[in-house]
């Protein structure tokens, strides 16, 4: 994932489709009020559908706040596996609001993405 501003591929954390330094900019001289916000898609596309079918054999989760809300997608593997979940985001890049991340839980390494809640994944949270 690029940067909007910079243009600069960077492993960080990304919000609004910014790097961390470039958004910490933006909000430091009041420019942030002029970003609008990604629009995310309603449906998934073909591809995505058959990945999200794989992913739910595999190491994704769908999860759902409340009764009402809409559900996420959760993809969760070891950093061994980084590059194949990197394919994953790339996929489902337009539902997510920050990037990948990198967790440390004992003596094991993991690295997850975990997309906005959308009206597009409650269908196959309801399978």
């Amino acid at each position: 994932m690029n940067c909007l501003r910079c243009l600069k591929l960077k492993h960080i954390k990304y919000v609004r489709g910014y790097c961390i330094y470039c958004y910490n900019y933006l909000r430091k001289y009041n420019k942030i009020n002029n970003i609008a916000k990604p629009i995310m898609p309603t449906s998934l596309t073909l591809n995505q559908e058959e990945v999200l079918s794989g992913l739910m054999l595999g190491d994704g989760c769908l999860s759902k706040r409340g009764k009402n809300g809409n559900a996420q997608l959760i993809v969760e593997r070891s950093t061994k596996d980084q590059l194949y979940l990197d394919d994953n985001f790339n996929i489902f890049k337009e539902f997510c609001k920050s990037g990948i991340k990198i967790r440390i839980r004992g003596s094991r390494t993991h690295c997850n993405f975990k997309t906005r809640n959308s009206e597009a994944f409650n269908t196959y949270y309801n399978i």
